[in-house]
């Protein structure tokens, strides 16, 4: 008995000894990774995530990449340009991006980002192909089986934009409701240039800093919701 004893006892003790290192350990475990995703681009079709990674233990940067896609109806973008959605155009969007951030915190990243300020920068690239119907020229087979343009009240049209950013960040994070979940305030500051093609005789969706095929500077705040992982 005394022999199983001594072993136990020699345990537990180790372990006693062991448990403060272990737990600072896992302090800096904590809080690698965060997941976020951007409200306010539900409005323009558009699923914004951001998985951000801390480049070092109790470091102050981190990378951000960011993956989107697009799907639905571009009618809140056509509410807020001169462009404004007719009933018969029926205009939806699909598309894809990415964006690569690097993040520069004013403190450590050890206590799940609580209560940080950054300065960020990164680079994005957006696709979009965007489909509407209008009143315009296409192809109709004649009576003798050949093709004629003719106009029409109601024609299928297509937009493709490739669009091409830089954009500047000031931002701060907070906890929110727990100690993993965060919310990000910032103000996004950049420049965005975009080259486009359409079946239509000119291009319709450039008009403003929110439309997809807009190129020029723009400035706006945002929120994004987050996790730490």
């Amino acid at each position: 008995m005394p022999s199983r004893t001594l072993p136990m006892v020699l345990w537990a003790a180790l372990l006693l000894v062991s448990f403060p290192a272990l737990a600072q350990f896992n302090k800096y475990q904590n809080g690698w990774f965060v997941l976020r995703v951007s409200p306010q681009h539900l409005l323009l079709s558009g699923l914004h995530l951001d998985v951000e990674k801390q480049l070092k233990q109790a470091g102050t940067q981190s990378l951000l990449f960011s993956p989107r896609v697009y799907w639905g109806t571009t009618r809140f973008v056509d509410n807020f340009t001169v462009r404004q959605e007719q009933p018969e155009d029926k205009s939806r969007v699909k598309g894809f991006g990415a964006e690569l951030q690097h993040r520069l915190y004013s403190t450590d990243l050890i206590d799940l980002y609580d209560h940080n300020f950054y300065f960020g920068y990164g680079v994005n690239f957006h696709r979009f192909g965007i489909r509407f119907r209008k009143e315009g020229w296409g192809e109709e087979l004649g009576e003798d089986g050949l093709y004629y343009y003719r106009l029409g009240p109601d024609r299928p049209f297509k937009e493709v934009v490739n669009r091409l950013g830089a954009v500047l960040y000031l931002g701060l994070q907070e906890r929110f409701l727990s100690d993993r979940l965060l919310v990000d305030l910032h103000l996004a500051m950049g420049y965005t240039h975009s080259s486009g093609s359409s079946s239509y005789p000119s291009l319709r969706y450039n008009r403003n800093m929110l439309d997809y095929g807009y190129t020029g500077f723009y400035l706006y705040p945002g929120v994004k919701l987050g996790v730490v992982l």
